[in-house]
């Protein structure tokens, strides 16, 4: 588990910036549109539900402020949702009568990859071990109603990234993986992305994030036929259908994910 503790390290480094140190400062203009509310408290499953709700496309029933008290558009809410977090008021979870979004603390952060440390290390206990080993095989839709059948695809190199929208380290390396993409430009290699989350949360995420992988929506059932990998996970399949790298999590020191993942294609296409 190092290497998961040095990749945290680097990405919190990234993210501090954007973060406070302590606990989140609501302005006065913000404690009197909360007035009479109650603050919930709210799993991070919640949280997540909650982030995917008000940078969706469905109509909200409830206003969402910065911590200055300002009401925010869906507009200024997808300009920043990296390291974005809210806290919930109401009665109860069921019925939010307002959101806070803010960047989350230091301390939120730290418990954010601590948690994700520990989500590693248990599904690493039940992880296959894939590598020079058939890729399992999936047959699913991409965004645009394309057919992704990878048994299809077997003369050529498969690069594979697991992803979600609400994954940090994900988001981070996409520009890494676009740079990918046009560095192969015009050879046998297929980019999928297949993320678990719905098919018209990631269409929306993907009109405000640039991504430009062949994208699979609703993908649970490859992530598992996988081994459940952690977000994100990077693999290459070579042209006998063979699984010749995997690395799971983002390494941005030294553009270390992005050299790993280029090496290894070249070295899948007989190029090294």
């Amino acid at each position: 588990m190092k290497m998961i503790s040095k990749t945290a390290t680097i990405l919190i480094l990234f993210l501090l910036p954007n973060c406070s140190t302590d606990a989140p400062r609501y302005s006065e203009k913000l404690e009197k549109e909360l007035v009479g509310l109650s603050r919930l408290t709210l799993t991070q499953k919640e949280k997540n539900s909650l982030l995917s709700r008000i940078s969706g496309d469905a109509v909200l029933d409830f206003p969402v402020y910065s911590l200055q008290g300002e009401a925010l558009s869906r507009a200024q809410i997808r300009e920043q949702e990296m390291n974005m977090t809210v806290d919930g008021f109401g009665p109860d979870t069921a019925n939010i009568k307002a959101v806070v979004f803010r960047s989350m603390t230091k301390t939120e952060l730290d418990d954010f990859f601590h948690d994700f440390e520990k989500r590693m290390e248990r599904a690493k206990k039940a992880r296959p071990d894939l590598k020079g080993k058939p890729a399992p095989a999936f047959v699913a839709k991409d965004v645009h109603g394309n057919t992704v059948d990878l048994a299809a695809l077997k003369g050529k190199v498969v690069a594979l990234n697991f992803w979600f929208i609400h994954c940090h380290p994900c988001v981070l390396e996409m520009p890494e993986l676009n740079q990918t993409v046009q560095n192969f430009s015009g050879k046998e290699v297929v980019f999928i992305g297949l993320t678990f989350d719905k098919e018209a949360e990631t269409k929306s995420f993907l009109l405000r994030r640039k991504f430009d992988y062949q994208i699979v929506a609703d993908a649970q059932q490859v992530f598992d036929r996988y081994g459940g990998p952690p977000s994100p996970t990077n693999i290459v399949i070579d042209k006998n259908g063979q699984v010749a790298f995997v690395e799971y999590g983002y390494r941005p020191h030294k553009q270390e994910s992005y050299k790993n993942l280029n090496g290894a294609i070249n070295k899948a296409l007989g190029e090294h």
